[in-house]
Parts: C-alpha cells; sequence; structure tokens
C-alpha cells in the first residue's frame, strides 16, 4: 500500500517554505545576493534530489531534470557540480569548466545576463539568479504534482524524508565540555 500524500504533505510543504522563503528575502533586494540566491538553489537541489531520486547525489540530476532546458540536460551533473562546488567550496564565481583546451568561466548574473547565455570574447557562460529561482518554484509545483499522482515517488520521498539526525559525542572529554558549556547556557537563561 502507497504512502497518501497527506501523509508526506506536511514535509514537502515545510521544506518548500523554508527554501523559497529564504529566497524571496535574499532576491527581494534590488542588487547582490547572488552568491547566496544559487547556493540556497543548489542546496535545495540536493535536497530535493535525494528525495526524488533516493540517491545521495540526486542533486546533479535534480538540477538538470527539474530546472535546465532540455538542450542542457546532458551536460547537468558538470554545470551542477560547477556550481555547487565553487560557491559552496571557495563562496567565488571564477569557477571554470575545463572543455578540453577551452576554458569557461561561469558567472552568476543578478539580473542583467541573460539565462545560459555565452559570450565568446570572454569565454564566459551566465546563470541569472532571478531565472533559477523562478524555476525551483516551478520545480517545487511540478515535483508535488508527481507525489500527489505517483504513489511510488510518495513511497521514495517517505523513506528519505528528513528525519533528526543524532551526531553522537563519544570522546569523554567532548561530553565533558558539552555538558559544562550547556550547563553555563542554562544558567545564563536564567540572570
Amino acid at each position: 500500500m502507497a504512502v497518501a500524500f497527506e501523509t508526506i504533505a506536511e514535509s514537502f510543504r515545510r521544506l518548500r517554505a523554508y527554501i523559497l522563503h529564504d529566497l524571496s528575502l535574499i532576491i527581494s533586494a534590488p542588487t547582490g545576493g547572488n552568491y547566496a540566491a544559487v547556493l540556497v538553489v543548489t542546496s535545495a537541489c540536493e535536497a530535493l534530489g535525494r528525495l526524488r531520486f533516493g540517491t545521495e547525489s540526486g542533486g546533479g540530476r535534480f538540477f538538470g531534470e527539474y530546472l535546465l532546458p532540455v538542450d542542457w540536460r546532458s551536460v547537468a551533473n558538470q554545470l551542477y557540480d560547477a556550481v555547487r562546488n565553487g560557491l559552496t567550496h571557495a563562496y567565488e564565481t571564477k569557477t571554470i569548466l575545463q572543455i578540453g583546451p577551452h576554458p569557461v568561466e561561469l558567472v552568476i548574473s543578478w539580473k542583467e545576463k541573460k539565462h545560459l547565455s555565452y559570450e565568446i570574447d570572454k569565454a564566459q557562460l551566465f546563470l541569472n539568479v532571478q531565472v533559477l529561482v523562478d524555476d525551483l518554484r516551478r520545480a517545487f509545483d511540478r515535483y508535488e504534482e508527481e507525489l500527489r499522482s505517483q504513489p511510488a515517488l510518495r513511497d521514495q520521498y517517505y523513506s528519505w524524508m528528513p528525519r533528526k539526525t543524532t551526531v553522537a559525542i563519544t570522546q569523554a572529554t567532548d561530553q565533558k565540555a558539552w555538558k559544562r558549556l550547556l550547563f553555563l547556557a542554562g544558567e545564563s537563561s536564567h540572570s
């Protein structure tokens, strides 16, 4: 028996609300926020990819199938990896795709540059933040419709749905440090 949509609805709606609310705050600014917005989009793809495809590495697949035009899907994993890891690890848009002997710089555009446009003379590929956010909104809507209509996807979501994670503190010195800090934090909250 498949999981009913109502069983996963609250989890799905909470995930969508958190992500889209944060993105709305970022993109409501007149300029800036390029990196932060794209980090939220790629983090959302990672979470949604895990839920949708049942793999830890589903982010690139979700990015390709839900956010990119069909023509770009064959390079979705490399593009996703360059954007996600370039920004996550360096907070820098000077990510380079090395395509044979030809380097291509990925540039995150706030609004000015057309999404997935390429300037040949500068070897720059542009990703437009506003388009990515709009595409993510549509991806949430599409995924919800799929969840409503496909029992196997609901089962997949349910089996990978976020649950509390436990980080075990096993070293005695770490446990002692935690107990001391929690005691002090508890005391200061009563002051």
